[in-house]
């Protein structure tokens, strides 16, 4: 447009430039905003109603207030708003949208009822666990009580008495351990994939 030649230079405060009148850089998407350049700073960033972006699967571009209408509705690369006009939805549109709120609404309150009863079954398993590590301990000590001998067979002092159970304990609930968390490794995986299922 302008040659070189024909360009001045020139350096301007601060509160020149934030004072000077200017629209909204969402001008080409509809909004009619003018103002100081240091309020339309504020207008953009908290207020505008006219940010576009663009779909993911499609490509189109929409309003930032519409995506959601859009995404729910069936998307399709011919079906972009057009970026100066707002998008209304249809009233079809809108029950397609409840619809689809309640049965979000309902695949989680399922969620929150397999998670309810999966944690009640960790702290039954966890509760089951104590016990049996409980009584395996019992019977570890009055085994080994009796006997007085170590797992080898020969006999034993008093303290290597105690670290050879000790050991027997530690493995054991160290088994007790991993069998655990696998097992809620397991339930979390199972639960996982039936709400992905779900969800496809």
């Amino acid at each position: 447009l302008f040659q070189v030649k024909n360009v001045v230079w020139s350096t301007f405060a601060k509160e020149t430039v934030l004072n000077r009148r200017i629209r909204c850089w969402n001008a080409d998407n509809g909004c009619e905003s003018e103002g100081v350049a240091s309020a339309m700073l504020e207008h953009f960033a908290n207020d505008c109603q006219f940010h576009a972006v663009s779909c993911s699967s499609c490509r189109g571009k929409f309003l930032h207030q519409d995506i959601a209408n859009h995404v729910v509705s069936v998307c399709t690369a011919r079906s972009p708003v057009k970026r100066n006009s707002r998008h209304r939805p249809q009233g079809n549109e809108s029950s397609d949208v409840m619809a689809e709120l309640k049965k979000i609404s309902s695949e989680n309150a399922l969620m929150k009822k397999q998670l309810e009863s999966l944690e009640r079954r960790m702290i039954s398993d966890s509760d089951s666990a104590r016990k049996v590590s409980s009584s395996v301990v019992d019977k570890t000590v009055a085994t080994a009580c009796e006997n007085g001998t170590s797992s080898t067979g020969r006999s034993c002092s008093e303290s290597e008495f105690v670290r050879e159970v000790l050991s027997q304990i530690r493995h054991f609930l160290a088994e007790n351990e991993r069998g655990t968390k696998a097992f809620i490794t397991q339930e979390c995986n199972r639960i996982v994939e039936s709400l992905t299922e779900k969800l496809k």
